[in-house]
């Protein structure tokens, strides 16, 4: 007498053909690691209405359009939630850069009449006055940045996946080192002696694929950052709103069971 027997396999513990990361269990997890930014940094700027009666005849020839993007770079811990779904979402602390080049060449021969917070007229200067402005440099700006991103991930291969995350940063400048021409004077002076915003929000946005294995990620991804508050002060005449993009670089590991 012979028995046969009939063998059941559960669907769920196995994986035929496909990659099993333990990305497809039933429990969300914590991703955590370090990431590394190299980038270019500009900015866009805009009047303040309220002051802008304020900004030289000659700001704009001699002084905007002398200050150019530059090279920058972030770095520092990211850390995520991924959802029981494609969804996760990250955060962390870095300290991120932007920058500035200058390349100021110009000469000043009048000095503005200021009345009511608006340039009224200019006063020539004699020849003995003149201002000459000549200075090639750079100017950096540091900050303390917090993301909160939503993050959304799929499968490309049994290897590979791609990661998309759009969110917000709130930023921190801490340090800054350089100078900058007065928008009034057009007078180069210290980047201490204005009157930055400390607190600034910034938009931000990524895309890359990642090797997915078992307990760690390794990623590639492009990435734009833009500031969403002016980092000028209120009363400033000239709003100033930084951005970079770069290539953004991340391992992770992974904490689960």
């Amino acid at each position: 007498l012979s028995i046969s027997l009939i063998s059941f396999e559960n669907p769920f513990l196995t994986n035929k053909g496909g990659k099993n990361n333990g990305d497809n269990h039933k429990l969300g997890y914590w991703e955590a690691g370090f990431s590394f930014t190299p980038s270019v940094s500009g900015k866009f700027i805009s009047e303040n209405a309220n002051f802008a009666g304020l900004i030289n005849r000659n700001y704009y020839k001699n002084v905007a359009n002398k200050e150019n993007a530059a090279f920058s770079n972030s770095a520092g811990l990211n850390i995520q939630y991924h959802l029981p779904s494609n969804f996760f979402i990250a955060s962390g602390l870095f300290i991120a850069q932007r920058t500035e080049s200058l390349n100021y060449n110009y000469t000043i021969t009048e000095t503005p009449r200021v009345n009511n917070n608006e340039i009224t007229g200019y006063t020539p200067l004699p020849s003995v006055s003149f201002i000459n402005v000549n200075y090639n440099g750079s100017n950096s700006y540091h900050f303390v940045e917090i993301p909160l991103n939503l993050g959304y991930k799929q499968d490309i291969s049994s290897k590979f996946e791609l990661r998309g995350q759009l969110g917000m940063s709130y930023l921190k400048l801490f340090n800054l080192n350089g100078v900058k021409a007065n928008y009034t004077t057009l007078e180069v002076t210290n980047l201490n002696d204005y009157a930055f915003n400390q607190s600034n929000l910034a938009a931000n946005a990524k895309l890359g694929v990642y090797l997915n294995k078992e307990r760690f990620t390794i990623g590639a991804e492009p990435i734009f950052n833009y500031n969403l508050t002016s980092l000028s002060g209120q009363n400033a005449a000239i709003k100033v709103k930084p951005y970079s993009y770069g290539f953004n670089i991340s391992t992770n590991y992974k904490f689960k069971n």
